[in-house]
């Protein structure tokens, strides 16, 4: 789901990350499992020996585009609730960098999406291949949501914009199937626990995953019903930031 970890074209003076950092940063990225949440403390130190080593204040860290981005990619990935509210935190802070850059607007998306505003998120889907047209992650999720609202037309259309782009993408081809066999988001959302059955939050087998011993599969769950009520998870996140920073 998250791809384009960060934009290798950001430098120059006022960059806040070295490249010997970005390098330690990559290094838990490469391989075939990552540590998200090994990132996510990587990331916290780096900020706190920053701040400590006078390179940068707080306020310059929490509006820097490279470094909202690798926060976003990092919490999105670790795929919860409340790291969906940190990536929202974070990447509001940088929008108004946001101009010509496809992945802010895919990142900052999904983490609405997740925590509970589809719609809103819906929007900066559709700004998101206006900035960047060649970004296809972007069409993706423009083709779920406006399928989502009822645009099946729009839907389709967006998803074969995307296949225009990187043809035979597997990801346009099923999502053009789900299309034009009527599936909703929230069957599609779910596919993810049971393959191809497709369940809805009502079924008697979301209760499970809600409330399943796995921690990964229990927050999956919750995220997903995150898209379609915030009310899933109770406890505010908004103030959530990196380890080591309050």
């Amino acid at each position: 789901r998250q791809m384009c970890i960060r934009d290798r074209s950001m430098s120059g003076p006022e960059r806040i990350l070295r490249d010997e950092e970005v390098r330690e940063i990559e290094s838990i990225a490469n391989g075939d499992s990552i540590d998200f949440e090994a990132m996510l403390e990587c990331l916290g130190g780096i900020m706190s020996r920053g701040m400590a080593d006078g390179r940068f204040t707080e306020k310059q860290v929490q509006h820097d585009m490279e470094f909202a981005l690798w926060v976003a990619y990092t919490c999105n990935n670790i795929d919860d609730y409340e790291h969906y509210c940190t990536t929202v935190d974070w990447l509001s802070r940088v929008e108004d960098l946001s101009s010509n850059c496809g992945t802010w607007f895919y990142r900052y998306g999904v983490a609405l999406m997740y925590t509970g505003k589809p719609r809103k998120a819906f929007d900066y889907f559709a700004r998101g291949v206006e900035e960047e047209p060649m970004y296809t992650p972007n069409w993706a999720m423009l083709a779920r949501m406006r399928s989502h609202y009822g645009d099946r037309k729009g839907a389709l259309a967006a998803a074969r914009k995307g296949l225009e782009i990187h043809e035979d993408d597997p990801e346009f081809l099923e999502i053009i199937d789900d299309i034009e066999n009527s599936r909703t988001l929230e069957q599609t959302e779910f596919r993810i626990f049971d393959g191809e059955r497709y369940v809805t939050p009502g079924d008697d087998i979301v209760h499970e995953f809600l409330t399943n011993d796995d921690d990964d599969v229990r927050s999956r769950a919750e995220s997903v019903m995150g898209i379609f009520t915030d009310s899933a998870n109770p406890v505010s996140y908004t103030h959530l930031t990196l380890p080591t920073i309050r």
